[in-house]
């Protein structure tokens, strides 16, 4: 589970403050020539603390609305809400002082970088050799591997924890997955399928590793941060989406497990919160550590959700049936139903759901309740089968 902000796709009133273009560019130029860093870097980072500090706030609300001109068909916009400029004003300077403070932190060269660096291992960096990864021992500002400085929990599991963190050698974010025990196996598992499936066309699309330890007591799984609001932030911000929102978001996300299926990948983890609409539309999924290869010797476990499909679950021994391409159409259609109705529904009838059996019409609610029946045969048999039917019905 991962905490993302989003950024603006278009031009608002809460940048008015920045300066001009030409101004703007210029004072670009000069941090990214102090600072080594993209000339947009610093500029993007204070309109995400902005931003995150007006929706966390009240002031903005975030939405996913159609964008024909775009290439993915959708953007996601932010409304202002009803306030006074002051309070605008004091969370732009907030914003700005928070971004001055961490650019400060971060040291005018690479030789002061090295050294803040240096001061915190020697602080809260324990031995690569006998680190302890035990997650109830980590803390904000533990550095891991003499370089990846831990800023924020994420969550995890018993034996497993996710933070947010910072390569110290790059200054970059980037996601740790720290784990001990069978926790270690399921980081192992990950990291070996997302490498797989960055041979293939989701190369763009899904976290890359960026590199994996062991010790003695675990292993440690460093990924790519994707950027965005997750599907269970999305529905929090706004209710049940609209019926044209839900079947883009779909279908990218049917186009995905398509691709893991052609590679013999059942993903099993595909829940709202674990699945990330980043501000340019691109849908992505961002864990993949109880997915199984069909054709690795990875584990394969089967951890109870609410969105785990029956024959895995409550009546596996009953049913007798094995986890394959349809489960995971089980747990879409799942997904669908959340994203439309806004919260998802505690009964699990044999015939499946519909947003219609909860006050929301919508043109796809046939294709949802054949996705969710109970009988892994009543089913569509996989996702590119499921992503067909979406599209053939909506149009």
């Amino acid at each position: 589970m991962y905490e993302q902000v989003t950024e603006p796709s278009t031009p608002s009133d809460v940048l008015t403050g920045l300066p001009a273009d030409g101004q703007r560019t210029a004072t670009e130029t000069r941090v990214a020539e102090r600072f080594d860093v993209d000339e947009l870097e610093l500029t993007t980072q204070a309109v995400r603390l902005v931003l995150d500090e007006l929706v966390n706030d009240g002031y903005l609300s975030r939405r996913l609305v159609p964008a024909p001109g775009t290439p993915s068909g959708f953007q996601v916009f932010y409304r202002r809400a009803e306030t006074d400029d002051d309070a605008l004003d004091e969370l732009r300077e907030t914003a700005s002082a928070s971004l001055s403070s961490s650019a400060d932190d971060s040291g005018d060269s690479d030789e002061e970088s090295a050294s803040a660096a240096e001061q915190t291992a020697e602080t809260t960096t324990d031995s690569p050799a006998t680190m302890n990864l035990d997650p109830s021992t980590l803390e904000p500002g533990t550095v891991i591997e003499d370089r990846y400085r831990l800023e924020q929990a994420l969550g995890g599991k018993s034996e497993t924890s996710v933070w947010r963190a910072t390569d110290t050698e790059t200054s970059h974010a980037v996601i740790l997955k720290l784990a001990t025990g069978d926790g270690a196996d399921l980081v192992r598992n990950e990291a070996a399928i997302l490498r797989k499936l960055q041979e293939t066309e989701l190369a763009e699309t899904l976290p890359a590793v960026i590199a994996e330890y062991e010790r003695e007591n675990g292993a440690i799984l460093v990924k790519e941060v994707i950027e965005g609001m997750t599907l269970e932030e999305l529905v929090e911000t706004e209710g049940g989406l609209a019926d044209d929102e839900v079947v883009y978001i779909l279908e990218e996300l049917t186009d995905i497990v398509a691709t893991c299926h052609a590679n013999d990948i059942i993903v099993q983890n595909l829940l709202p919160e674990d699945i990330i609409l980043q501000p340019d539309g691109t849908v992505s999924l961002v864990d993949f550590d109880i997915a199984i290869d069909l054709a690795g010797s990875g584990p394969i476990l089967h951890p109870q959700t609410p969105y785990t499909p029956p024959e895995v679950g409550e009546k596996r021994e009953e049913m007798d049936e094995p986890i394959g391409a349809a489960s995971d159409v089980y747990q879409l259609g799942l997904v669908g139903i959340f994203l439309r109705v806004g919260t998802l529904p505690q009964d699990r009838p044999e015939q499946g759901l519909s947003p219609v059996d909860y006050g929301r019409e919508s043109a796809i609610g046939s294709v949802l309740e054949r996705a969710t029946r109970e009988p892994v045969a009543d089913r569509f048999d996989s996702a590119i089968v499921f992503h067909r039917r979406i599209r053939a019905q909506w149009e």
